[in-house]
């Protein structure tokens, strides 16, 4: 049973993006089993279909696919984070941004995740941040991100040695100089 706002809700999918009855049934069929509970509604998961492409059944299969290949990869990034909730679209879309726009492998992303290993609280901000530094400076291989790590560290081991103040070797002294006769107890 349908309540009026889930009717309307599906009139106003079928105009705007010409979708047969049929497929607006396996949409909203979808959408109640796996999204009803998220922050979005019924008309914003119509409108991430569109944007996918999806005008049959096929389409909307290869969409709920990419959701889900999505949602596992995220997963697998907090679990390296030690995070074990479900990911928000928040959290998504940031994944989506790593490996879409910015071209990341999904290797590359848990090479960046497994960089929060000695921070004190890993989060998906670090990880953006790691990632833009990588991709500013064309560091797209797991080979060239373990080659900047090692010259990084090569290169503070150099500054470390260099701010260390020089140590001046002791200076004798002779025993006739050390006269301690004045001291009072």
């Amino acid at each position: 049973f349908l309540t009026v706002k889930e009717k309307q809700e599906i009139m106003d999918a079928v105009q705007r993006y010409n979708w047969s009855y049929d497929l607006i049934y396996h949409i909203f069929s979808f959408y109640q089993k796996n999204f009803r509970r998220h922050s979005y509604d019924f008309a914003f998961f119509c409108k991430m279909a569109f944007g996918a492409k999806v005008n049959d059944q096929g389409s909307f299969k290869r969409f709920v696919a990419g959701l889900e290949q999505t949602n596992t990869k995220v997963i697998e990034v907090l679990k390296r984070l030690g995070k074990y909730n479900n990911p928000t679209e928040a959290q998504k879309e940031l994944y989506l941004k790593w490996a879409n726009t910015w071209k990341f492998s999904h290797e590359m992303i848990l090479l960046a995740a497994d960089e929060n290993i000695n921070a004190d609280n890993p989060s998906l901000g670090y990880i953006d941040a790691v990632l833009n530094d990588w991709r500013e400076l064309g560091i797209d291989t797991p080979e060239k991100a373990i080659q900047n790590k090692v010259q990084y560290q090569q290169q503070k081991q150099k500054r470390q040695q260099a701010s260390k103040p020089q140590k001046k070797p002791a200076e004798n002294f002779d025993s006739e100089l050390r006269n301690l006769d004045f001291l009072i107890e």
